[in-house]
């Protein structure tokens, strides 16, 4: 099987789609999630064994769960361009936690700015830098990303000390 057909469980695109849009409701489904997997219910998009034989379609959750897509069909989704998303499994990004002990805290906090740069960019906008010092601010907490001194950086302290170095 060549690199480009191979496949990633229906768990992989999930956990994706839940980082790259900061879905964090365990409760709730996400719009792209559901789109996709009435896709695979439906037949619409082709459903694969591990191996990447096509399979019968998903008549059950449980079936849904051990699903294995092919990361370019699900990209040609409808649901993937309305909410300009690109699955690419083998570009996936290090954790939050793996990005601190590669680069430090600094360093996870610059590489996420520039990941939100790049998304307001694409999507045709701009973000000033004190709003993104309040988004890396979140950030932060949400992962339990800490400074030296092991306190959550503010928004301010981001500014004058991340983004200014960026």
């Amino acid at each position: 099987m060549n690199p480009s057909n191979k496949t990633y469980s229906w768990k992989t695109y999930v956990s994706f789609i839940n980082k790259e849009t900061r879905h964090l409701s365990k409760s709730e489904s996400h719009p792209v999630v559901d789109s996709i997997a009435q896709d695979l219910m439906t037949g619409a998009l082709q459903r694969r064994d591990r191996q990447g034989r096509p399979s019968e379609a998903a008549r059950t959750p449980t079936e849904l769960r051990r699903s294995y897509l092919i990361p370019d069909e699900v990209n040609a989704r409808p649901a993937m361009s309305k909410w300009r998303l690109r699955w690419e499994p083998a570009q996936t990004l290090p954790t939050p936690k793996q990005e601190v002990k590669l680069l430090g805290w600094k360093g996870a906090l610059q590489n996420e700015g520039r990941r939100i740069r790049a998304r307001n960019k694409s999507a045709g906008g701009h973000i000033s830098n004190v709003q993104l010092s309040k988004e890396l601010c979140k950030y932060a907490v949400t992962h339990g990303i800490r400074t030296d001194s092991q306190i959550y950086p503010s928004a301010n302290y981001i500014r004058n000390h991340v983004i200014r170095s960026m």
